[in-house]
């Protein structure tokens, strides 16, 4: 009987340690393609797919962050708090990538009616440049303080 419980405890470490390597692995890929696309927009900074898909998976790894959690070394919370900062300033960014999206989207209804409203389109232009004009200098800002590859060295 003490026999067949040791074999039991062996085969749960076993399941255990697999699962806790194939949940590392996830994380470090998280972490691998954060950095590759934080790169990117680093690069592009203007570049509106960039930020959404940046956006997008800097949840995924805030999660992976926070189920693993308990396995991490204590700098865990460090981490949360730093990418919580992060995705709060790129959130910012995205905010006017919306605001001008629906700009584009009410400029090309009022394009596409019989008789446009051409003051319309006219105020919608000077939104347009105006929200342009402040999601450059939110940009220009975040830039000012990321650097390349700061997540995988912030994260070690």
């Amino acid at each position: 009987m003490l026999e067949d419980n040791n074999v039991l405890e062996i085969e749960e470490n076993k399941h255990s340690m697999l699962c806790y390597l194939a949940m590392r692995g996830q994380l470090l890929n998280q972490i691998e393609l954060f950095d590759t696309l934080w790169d990117e927009l680093l690069e592009q900074p203007m570049q509106y797919s960039w930020l959404r898909v940046l956006r997008i998976n800097l949840r995924k790894l805030r999660s992976a962050i926070k189920i693993l959690e308990p396995l991490l070394p204590l700098e865990a919370k460090e981490w949360l708090a730093f990418l919580k900062s992060t995705a709060d300033n790129l959130g910012s960014i995205r905010e006017y990538d919306v605001a001008l999206k629906e700009c584009d989207k009410y400029t090309a209804y009022q394009l596409e009616q019989q008789i446009p409203d051409l003051d319309k389109c006219q105020e919608l232009l000077g939104l347009k440049k105006l929200l342009g004009n402040k999601r450059k200098e939110m940009t220009d800002a975040w830039l000012q303080t990321a650097k390349p590859g700061c997540i995988a060295n912030e994260l070690g």
